[in-house]
């Protein structure tokens, strides 16, 4: 690999990554290791990668090339060089729309272990019919915060089913108090983000609601026990309502394959046609 000037990387970076989500990498303090590939002496490929303390089992990473090409032996050289200099797997997800990088990935052995789908929708286009809860209990975000042990039991279901649908790439082990910080986020909005409970206090579904922007909402981490789904999308459904009458006109979310939870939500909300990102993650180099 050849030796990089941080000015020549950065330039290659805005020239050929130009949604900017990528244009501060080199000052992420996550950030790993680039190697670049050169051809003619001029910069013709990157791969750069970091670590999520979140999900620290596995080395991210990104693959740059000119907007000319796509995956050929430049990528294939960058790639070798990282699994060679990493102890852990790699992991990269990529828009599916981008069938060269699909299969170059295949090709090299990565395993795709996630589709994640992320719709938006105009709330006045979802069909938003409720029914209302006999048995059960309602209770804000903002309620909970007011009871610990009802807190406390809410951290560790919410671990549970996070766990459950990421196996592939575990996520750090935490403390119920670690995770109570997670789901009171700084956007999260607790007079939205609710949770159903029984008659023991038991917790039989939860969803999370984010300010995405002032008119649109995010719909975040949910979950069900005991076949609780339609309960769970009544939830969702009267949170959307709720949304809309504080003024919110649109929805979003990240929906993963992995999650059953979520994937219920998705297909039942009956969205249009998402874009979606596929994870393919990568154990050993072929």
């Amino acid at each position: 690999m050849e030796e990089l000037e941080r000015k020549n990387v950065q330039a290659f970076i805005e020239e050929n990554l130009p949604d900017g989500r990528y244009t501060s990498i080199l000052s992420w303090p996550s950030l790993s290791k680039v190697f670049g590939a050169k051809t003619h002496g001029k910069l013709a490929g990157l791969i750069l990668s970091w670590k999520n303390s979140f999900h620290p089992h596995c080395i991210y990473f990104k693959i740059v090339l000119e907007e000319t090409t796509g995956p050929d032996g430049i990528a294939e050289k960058l790639l070798s060089e990282l699994a060679r200099n990493s102890a852990s797997p790699l992991q990269t997800s990529i828009w599916e729309e981008d069938l060269h990088f699909m299969q170059f990935y295949e090709s090299k052995g990565l395993k795709l272990i996630r589709k994640t789908f992320i719709p938006v929708a105009a709330i006045d286009s979802l069909a938003l019919k409720t029914t209302v809860f006999s048995n059960y209990k309602v209770f804000t975000l903002l309620e909970i915060s007011q009871n610990k042990a009802l807190k406390y039991k809410l951290a560790q279901f919410t671990k549970q089913i996070y766990e459950e649908t990421h196996l592939a790439n575990p996520a750090v082990v935490l403390e119920a108090a670690a995770w109570e910080k997670l789901i009171y986020s700084e956007d999260t909005l607790l007079e939205l983000s609710c949770c159903i409970v029984d008659e023991n206090d038991d917790i039989l579904a939860f969803s999370y609601i984010h300010e995405e922007t002032k008119t649109q909402i995010e719909l975040g981490w949910v979950g069900y026990s005991r076949n609780n789904d339609w309960e769970l999308l009544n939830l969702v459904l009267q949170q959307i309502i709720k949304a809309k009458q504080k003024g919110y006109k649109s929805i979003t979310g990240e929906f993963d394959s992995t999650s059953t939870y979520a994937m219920f939500i998705y297909q039942n909300l009956h969205f249009p046609k998402a874009v979606c990102l596929n994870t393919y993650q990568l154990k050993k180099y072929i």
